[in-house]
């Protein structure tokens, strides 16, 4: 979070590893508050998790809690840097891309197949502007920014199904 300077967007099936641990939550929070970072959360949908784990869907229940939350601490203008998407292409990626619409931007990304729910069992990969493929570094953000479209369900929508 320290290296982001304009926008981080994270992406991933129920991103409990950021969510559960409150320091993360409080600094997603102060990179909207007190830098005005654009910050982005693209996550999977009930309906997704539901099908391929229990467990999931009931992580995926409680993120949402907490970025419900999260939320509710940013005021006015703020509110417009924070947007969180809900979307089923979300439940098998795994993508943090750090300041994407800039020359230097970065992304770790890990790739993984359905059976591959191990955290272990997947590779990730840094994908640097400056030293690797732009071209490669485009594509992945474009193929995350297709989840924030609209067929995304909202925060609302998530909630009203708890």
């Amino acid at each position: 979070m320290k290296r982001t300077e304009k926008e981080l967007i994270l992406a991933g099936p129920n991103l409990r590893s950021w969510m559960t641990d409150g320091a993360s939550k409080k600094g997603l929070v102060d990179l909207v508050k007190e830098r005005g970072i654009r910050v982005t959360l693209i996550l999977a949908t009930y309906e997704t998790l539901g099908a391929v784990s229990p467990e999931g869907a009931i992580h995926l229940r409680h993120s949402v809690r907490d970025i419900q939350e999260m939320v509710g601490k940013l005021e006015g203008d703020e509110r417009g840097l924070m947007s969180v998407y809900f979307h089923v292409g979300a439940s098998t990626l795994s993508a943090v891309f750090i300041d994407p619409d800039t020359t230097d931007g970065i992304l770790f990304f890990s790739p993984r197949w359905a059976i591959q729910y191990v955290p272990q069992d997947r590779l990730t990969c840094i994908i640097d502007k400056k030293i690797n493929s732009e071209s490669l570094f485009k594509a992945l953000h474009n193929s995350v920014l297709l989840m924030t479209q609209g067929d995304a369900k909202t925060i609302e929508d998530m909630v009203a199904a708890l």
